[in-house]
């Protein structure tokens, strides 16, 4: 596997007309069967000396600079490798970097293999076998031992583990040099306590376009909460702060079990945040993601959910999007609506989105939706976009897809999908039929409220039951002749 590094190499040598595209060909396949890097294969074979080698790999790191693709973690690791071959002295290391800091001073930046190259530090053949090497370097998180690559990581930076969520930070440059001193090396991540205000963060459990989801504990409690932050990119925009305040005020107002009841609304250091129940279980998304629900299932599922958007209409609110990923499912099987940041007051004459813009997930969008009519979403949008989760429960797939945006909006203005029976036969027609009832185009084709679609799936219950019933009786009677 050839590193982007390597490969952007071979392009500076192509461009410099150092090789031919079959020279490259030829050391790219050297370079992989010894795992060395591509300069040293470059001059064992006698295309560059070692003078023109440096000019190649000083434009090569010129080209890293321009396109901003170095690794965060490049120097980090390069300093650590260096020291335990023990090519460098740490002072002459240390010095190297408050360079860099005098580059990083004047608005400007510098690597720190370039700073190495320039002072001819190092042999070029030991500093190129260091720097190929910096990939296979990891440290390990402190939760459960997964490695991780210690190029990727920012110095300082914290990380939250993604197997175990963990959050650790990762050695800066400067403890790299006080566990050196100290004989010394950092192999192990060290774990880092979250504080925000009352609450320790205890992992992260869902990232959306606009706030960042935690899984909390109240210190003063102990009480498990979910604690949901504007994010950092976020906190600057108005539009972003009045969206993610109406989505507390929302909530607030919202009391339902089939809706995540919210705790508390604050702001901390200047970043708003609201506190919610945490819901012990999975999302529908992760649940459909296994594979499509049984039938009865699925009907439970959308009828508790039919129960919590009737409630939140009545009030006046249209969450604008209904989607898999916004419903959870608790321990006890009780699926819950959560993520209100779209939702709109349909008494409200303020709309703080500008019009024509598009609102929701694309695949879950209406009709009215995906065509900007901020004015034309209502209770029926909700519905239209519960259709898409009901179609994709029984199905286990959207049923407007595409190899794009722009595709599955065009999907969704023309294209009327097949029923969830051309899929899985054993559905039944009418199950079929209220399904696509909730998917159409016009909005007033579709079901007039959450109440009536829920009823309209209870009384398939009752048939299904009554037929069970008339089913057992007639065996009971062929039995007893």
């Amino acid at each position: 596997m050839h590193s982007k590094y390597d490969l952007l190499l071979g392009k500076v040598a192509i461009a410099t007309k150092t090789l031919n595209k079959q020279d490259l060909r030829n050391c790219l396949e050297i370079q992989e069967r010894h795992n060395t890097h591509l300069g040293i294969v470059m001059l064992k074979k006698k295309f560059v000396d070692e003078k023109n080698l440096q000019k190649l790999i000083k434009q090569q790191q010129k080209k890293i600079n321009v396109t901003q693709s170095r690794e965060k973690g490049e120097d980090l690791v390069m300093c650590r490798l260096l020291l335990r071959k023990d090519l460098i002295k740490i002072e002459r290391l240390e010095k190297y970097i408050r360079k860099q800091e005098e580059y990083k001073e004047r608005g400007s930046s510098i690597s720190l293999i370039e700073l190495l190259l320039n002072n001819q530090e190092i042999s070029l053949i030991k500093l190129l076998e260091t720097y190929h090497s910096i990939s296979s370097e990891t440290l390990a998180c402190p939760g459960c031992q997964k490695n991780f690559r210690l190029m990727h990581l920012g110095p300082g930076k914290k990380l939250r583990c993604k197997h175990c969520k963990t959050v650790f930070g990762a050695p800066t440059i400067e403890q790299e040099f006080s566990a050196y001193k100290r004989g010394q090396e950092i192999s192990q991540a060290v774990i880092e306590k979250e504080v925000f205000g009352n609450y320790e963060l205890l992992e992260q459990i869902a990232e959306g376009g606009m706030g960042i989801v935690y899984r909390g504990q109240k210190k003063s409690s102990g009480q498990i909460v979910a604690i949901k932050v504007l994010g950092e990119g976020h906190r600057t925009s108005q539009e972003a702060q009045e969206r993610f305040a109406r989505e507390a005020r929302t909530l607030e107002m919202l009391k339902h079990p089939n809706i995540v009841s919210i705790l508390e609304v604050g702001i901390e250091n200047e970043i708003p945040y609201f506190c919610m129940d945490f819901i012990e279980g999975e999302s529908l998304s992760d649940i459909i993601d296994r594979g499509p629900l049984e039938i009865e299932r699925a009907i439970s599922i959308i009828k508790d959910i039919c129960g919590g958007l009737e409630y939140a209409h009545r009030l006046g609110v249209v969450h604008r999007d209904i989607k898999s990923s916004n419903i959870l499912i608790d321990k006890d099987g009780t699926p819950k609506i959560t993520d209100f940041g779209l939702a709109k007051c349909m008494d409200s004459i303020t709309v703080i989105t500008r019009t024509g813009s598009l609102l929701g997930t694309p695949s879950y969008m209406s009709p009215e939706q995906a065509k900007g009519q901020l004015g034309r979403i209502g209770p029926r949008s909700d519905i239209y976009s519960l259709g898409v989760v009901f179609y994709k429960m029984l199905t286990g797939r959207n049923p407007f897809e595409g190899e794009s945006t722009v595709e599955i909006y065009q999907n969704i203005l023309t294209v009327d999908p097949p029923p969830p029976s051309h899929d899985r036969p054993e559905i039944n027609k009418r199950i079929d039929q209220i399904c696509m009832k909730c998917l159409k185009k016009d909005a007033f084709q579709r079901f007039k409220t959450a109440d009536a679609l829920a009823k309209e799936l209870s009384r398939i219950g009752e048939k299904r039951s009554m037929w069970q019933a008339l089913t057992s009786l007639l065996k009971g009677k062929k039995q007893n002749k």
